[in-house]
């Protein structure tokens, strides 16, 4: 006969099991936040050389409730105010166009296995800037804005506290307009930044992801 010990601890991991296994949902512990990148890279492999500009930038948002659903594809939120300082910028210039703000926030993926989850990825549909570099060709001056076919991404990396410890910055945004550049064929940038901190708007108080 087994043991009453085992029985309890069979019962406490079939809890377990099916406490994971119906978590359907993510909790952030404030529905506004500021995302900070002491420098993101944008990237263009255009006809004629490689443009590489690199720029300090600050997003602020907010989300439609604390609580998100983990199905793809669905608007979480909006980018409603951004930040950058062209002369901060390195190999050129990059300026975040406000004007198409807002931007919008779709849930796309989690990483790590359930209920332990690494990251949170969404997309930014939308995210929108104008880049300005120097070639051997001449200058280039491309406007870019990503779409939900070619979204730029932005990972909430958790540690084990639930804290979203830093931020990650990936994905494209394809062509939108040349606007200056005639010898050069602008096609597509890659938009990287790693170490971003994620907080809650007006304050330095880091947010907390939860699984429900």
């Amino acid at each position: 006969m087994r043991s009453l010990a085992c029985i309890v601890a069979s019962i406490a991991l079939l809890g377990a099991v099916a406490a994971s296994g119906s978590a359907r949902s993510l909790s952030l512990s404030s529905r506004t936040f500021r995302a900070t990148f002491l420098e993101m890279t944008f990237r263009e492999e255009a006809e004629g050389g490689i443009a590489e500009v690199e720029c300090p930038v600050t997003l602020e948002g907010s989300l439609h409730s604390s609580t998100i659903a983990k199905v793809v594809g669905t608007l979480i939120g909006y980018i409603t105010r951004v930040e950058n300082i062209p002369a901060a910028c390195t190999g050129g210039s990059m300026v975040l166009l406000s004007t198409t703000l807002p931007w919008h926030i779709r849930y796309e993926s989690f990483a790590g296995t359930l209920p332990t989850i690494t990251s949170v990825t969404v997309q930014l549909i939308g995210f929108s800037f104008l880049m300005r570099v120097s070639t051997l060709f001449g200058v280039v001056e491309c406007l870019y804005r990503s779409t939900a076919t070619t979204p730029t991404t932005m990972a909430l990396n958790r540690n084990a506290a639930g804290v979203v410890s830093t931020l990650s910055m990936g994905g494209r945004a394809p062509l939108f307009l040349r606007l200056a550049g005639s010898r050069i064929t602008c096609r597509e940038a890659i938009v990287t930044g790693p170490g971003g901190r994620f907080t809650v708007l007006n304050s330095t108080t880091a947010i907390t992801l939860t699984l429900i």
